[in-house]
């Protein structure tokens, strides 16, 4: 691999740049968002991607229409076990 192609991101590891995502690697890293901060050069390359792609960005709505939807629901649950808990 050329040494241009690689970015040092620590001692132990190197981060793989390409010129462009695929629609897969986009997708891999939104779902990779919900569950950790994605790395600077990662955020910027899915930027660009949600830019330039038609159907990526409709799956980040969706990703965040569930994640939304997922926190209404916990707090309604929320609410629902503190009303009906004894208090005492």
């Amino acid at each position: 691999m050329p040494a241009a192609a690689m970015v040092r991101h620590s001692q132990t590891t190197r981060v793989d740049v390409k010129p462009h995502l695929t629609c897969r690697e986009a997708t891999r890293l939104v779902l990779a968002g919900e569950d950790r901060e994605l790395l600077l050069l990662e955020r910027l390359r899915l930027r660009v991607h949600l830019m330039i792609c038609k159907a990526c960005p409709e799956f980040q709505r969706q990703v965040d229409f569930m994640r939304s939807a997922m926190g209404q629901w916990r707090r309604y649950t929320e609410e629902a076990d503190e009303s009906i808990s004894p208090r005492g």
